[in-house]
């Protein structure tokens, strides 16, 4: 059997889809190497490693990867801190940064600059430092919110690997997108219009990707499943994923966590949960507008369809909403001819 080094899984999918509460039910199974946080390899090192230097590339990982998501304000350890299971002293003490940045440039010290030897190095130096037995590993695992968009060309990389995408009805997924802005959003987006915008471009992309990822490598790599199946049955869909991946189904599987730390959840409105939830299944009718929706149902409304999400606006809705929203992207940051 090859080493675990070969046989990676990266889980894919946009944000507030449920990646993150899969990653971290996954987070302690004996026979995987989890990283606990999105990595933001797939946004934040590459491509750009591919024009940089190797020493600029290291550094950029370390800068990113290591160093903020796995910092106090990172993804998943920030929720911790912010959820007040863990004082910001504790969270800037859960990983060994400085240890797993070391470890990692000198794995790449003696490694071809090549964007898998990065994340091979990355996983070995991360798995020295995060305090599990390494005996009965069979792989790793990976997550970052725009992995699908490369996952044939890293195939090619990693002819072991194996994929998860996970979706979401995207008028939920707008719900809870809408739900952060307060908290997290409006420092990335100018306005709740431009975060709508970023849904339609980004997770109408993912959308379109399960279909065409599951396409070019065959269901038995690459797996597409609804977070709305998943929090409806998760014991037995996440037996299936262990099956997938070829790990043994194990109660380890039941609880989320952050390096064997309790996590209890990524949510906006403050809920606290202790396993996977469908609380917010179904809730975009109460979060969304009636035209938020209609807009997403015109431009996703196909994708959605295939996937099993049923339409609720008329065709004549769809259009009447998607040209008001393009009366504003079209004339956003132009002048008054607009473009074609």
């Amino acid at each position: 059997m090859s080493s675990y080094l070969e046989r990676p899984v990266f889980l894919c999918g946009h944000r507030k889809t449920g990646t993150t509460a899969l990653l971290c039910l996954f987070d302690r199974h004996p026979e995987l190497l989890t990283y606990p946080a999105d990595s933001g390899f797939f946004y934040r090192v590459f491509p750009p490693c591919e024009s940089l230097g190797k020493d600029e590339s290291i550094e950029r990982l370390v800068r990113y990867t290591i160093q903020e998501s796995l910092g106090p304000d990172g993804d998943a350890v920030g929720r911790l801190v912010a959820a007040g299971d863990k004082s910001p002293e504790e969270g800037e003490a859960l990983f060994d940064r400085p240890a797993i940045a070391a470890a990692y440039r000198a794995h790449m010290a003696a490694a071809e600059h090549t964007p898998a030897n990065h994340l091979r190095s990355l996983m070995q130096a991360y798995g020295e430092h995060c305090g599990q037995d390494s005996t009965r590993w069979k792989g790793w695992m990976e997550k970052t919110t725009s992995t699908e968009v490369y996952a044939v060309e890293v195939a090619e990389w990693f002819p072991e690997a194996k994929f998860i995408h996970l979706l979401r009805d995207p008028r939920d997924n707008f719900g809870s997108l809408k739900s952060g802005w307060s908290d997290r959003y409006q420092n990335w987006e100018s306005t709740q219009r431009s975060l709508l915008q970023s849904l339609i471009d980004r997770a109408g992309l993912g959308m379109r990707l399960a279909e065409i990822n599951q396409q070019a490598l065959g269901p038995e790599r690459y797996r597409v499943l609804r977070f709305e199946d998943l929090a409806a049955d998760p014991a037995q869909h996440m037996a299936n994923l262990a099956d997938f991946i070829g790990i043994a189904n194990a109660p380890c599987l039941e609880t989320p966590t952050v390096n064997g730390i309790p996590w209890p959840g990524n949510n906006f409105d403050g809920l606290r949960f202790k396993g996977l939830s469908a609380a917010n299944v179904g809730k975009w009718p109460s979060r969304t507008e009636p035209w938020e929706v209609a807009v997403i149902e015109g431009h996703m409304g196909g994708a959605m369809s295939r996937m099993g999400y049923d339409l609720v606006t008329t065709p004549a809705e769809r259009a009447a909403a998607c040209a008001a929203h393009y009366k504003w992207f079209n004339f956003l940051n132009t002048d008054t001819r607009g473009t074609a």
